[in-house]
């Protein structure tokens, strides 16, 4: 399910165009209720949705650009922060730690 225009691929909106996504975030949601509160489960998503542009650049970006895969959708801090998660994750995935 595509954002509305102009919207970010990782933020889920309160907007009229968001509507069918979060419908869909908040069936997948709802099955970890078990764990945590809906706030708290909407809360990680969230956060998590954050690394959206890290994910896409590490499992589907034929090209490995990963600074123009932190330019989608995220801030410039944002991207500065992915940037050193995942220089720290490949610093352990080497043995580096």
């Amino acid at each position: 399910m595509r954002p509305p225009p102009r919207a970010p691929r990782h933020r889920i909106d309160r907007g009229e165009g968001d509507a069918g996504r979060r419908l869909v975030r908040d069936a997948y949601l709802d099955e970890f209720r078990c764990f945590e509160s809906r706030s708290s489960l909407r809360e990680a998503f969230a956060l998590s949705a954050r690394l959206a542009p890290l994910y896409d650049v590490m499992r589907f970006d034929a090209t490995g650009d990963t600074e123009a895969a932190f330019r989608r959708g995220l801030t410039r801090q944002d991207a500065h922060n992915a940037r050193a998660v995942m220089d720290e994750l490949l610093d352990v995935c080497r043995g580096r730690d």
